[in-house]
């Protein structure tokens, strides 16, 4: 079996041929069909695997209620199991549900999750284990509207590592599925269509970026049809979402040279003081993305991504990036702002308000009268109980509204 550079087995597999599965994720086929050829290809990303699995659930604001609208899964038992599982899972609670579904992540797996969770979801977790046999999972989990998580997972007998490069490869591939769902569920959102031989029809609000949208179309183009000896890297060069505001979905299947130009989805709170591209940046940022996954996921120079995330900052009186994204997660009405890690003691508490501050650790020890390693053990352990890979990820996505 292969190894990353980390000394880890890789979670995805070097030599994915990433046109073809794009395509796929792009196909306009109906719901059912979609899902099941969207399986089939996910079998030949993730590495080491037991089986593949996707579900979309419809939920409220409160994580409480709600129905899956989607579901697929190609390992022993895997449809039966979802066909269980169609309304919310009663047994992981509005707790369980955050933690699964709207993670601090958007690449994680259950065996990061699973340390932030208080003693009785770590239960109903263990029971659904013993039922089901898997012994970790990892997944993609994407938000296409408000109220709808959509989750593409891997499921394993044993422990799944994951690098750095799988987070950012499977956090584009997450990218493309979260707007390929945006466009299937929404068709109203499309402004017009063009092709790579420079003929467009567009609205009159996406013809101030017909250059950039005609350009993109050719390097969609040129990316689909090409087959580097590295298939990974025509993830890499596939902008299908490009301009910030709009978005390229291929339509009519692998062999058409169509793209409907798709307007991207709008914070559902808009930040008044803000510009479109500053809102577009922080919507994406909230969600604990590293700065080069959101400049991939709007199309953009990833120092455009630094500077609105500054520019936002001056505007909203805020000295600190970790109390931007604070904000931002708060503001866009993401489940995520209302979920509290469990199982933090008075410690871990005390330095999760002073993190949410923006103090680095030097500042916290002098201002609790500790060591500095003693500190940054605390606040390893912190991350570790939420799941967060980043002090950024964790004040973004767990503690928003300390």
């Amino acid at each position: 079996m292969p190894k990353s550079t980390h000394g880890v087995r890789p979670a995805v597999r070097p030599r994915t041929d990433w046109v073809a599965v794009l395509d796929v994720i792009h196909s306009t086929t109906d719901d059912a069909v979609w899902a099941k050829t969207l399986v089939e290809a996910a079998t030949t990303i993730f590495e080491a695997s037991d089986g593949v699995g996707l579900v979309a659930f419809s939920h409220d604001p409160e994580c409480r209620h709600g129905q899956a609208v989607m579901s697929c899964a190609s390992w022993p038992g895997g449809e039966t199991l979802l066909r269980e599982q169609r309304f919310l899972p009663t047994e992981l609670g509005p707790e369980g549900f955050r933690a699964f579904f709207y993670p601090s992540t958007m690449v994680t797996t259950h065996a990061e999750v699973e340390p932030g969770l208080g003693a009785e979801t770590k239960e109903a977790v263990h029971r659904w284990r013993m039922r089901t046999g898997i012994g970790d999972s990892l997944g993609v989990v994407v938000h296409p509207e408000p109220g709808l998580a959509f989750v593409i997972c891997s499921m394993s007998s044993d422990k799944v590592a994951v690098s750095k490069n799988d987070r950012r490869v499977l956090s584009q591939f997450g990218l493309h599925i979260e707007n390929a769902l945006r466009f299937r569920r929404r068709p109203g959102l499309t402004r017009g269509f063009l092709d790579a031989r420079g003929r467009v029809e567009l609205d009159a609000t996406a013809e101030a970026s017909r250059a950039r949208l005609t350009a993109g179309a050719r390097r969609l183009d040129s990316a689909r049809r090409s087959r580097r000896d590295d298939p990974a890297g025509a993830l890499d060069l596939w902008h299908a979402l490009v301009d910030g505001r709009y978005s390229l979905v291929p339509c009519g299947g692998p062999s058409a040279r169509r793209y409907a130009v798709i307007e991207n989805a709008p914070s559902s709170r808009k930040m008044r003081a803000l510009s479109a591209r500053e809102v577009d940046v922080l919507s994406i940022a909230a969600r604990g993305l590293p700065s080069k996954v959101v400049a991939y996921g709007l199309g953009i120079a990833t120092t455009a991504v630094s500077t609105a995330l500054r520019d936002a900052s001056a505007k909203l009186g805020l000295t600190t990036r970790l109390d931007l994204l604070r904000i931002a997660a708060l503001l866009s009405g993401d489940p995520r702002a209302h979920a509290s890690p469990a199982g933090l003691t008075d410690a871990e508490q005390a330095i999760l308000d002073l993190l949410e501050q923006g103090l680095s650790n030097a500042e916290i020890a002098r201002h609790r009268s500790r060591s500095v390693r003693t500190i940054a053990n605390q606040v390893a352990s912190l991350l570790r109980k939420t799941a967060s890979p980043t002090r950024r990820a964790l004040i973004a996505g767990v503690r928003s509204t300390a």
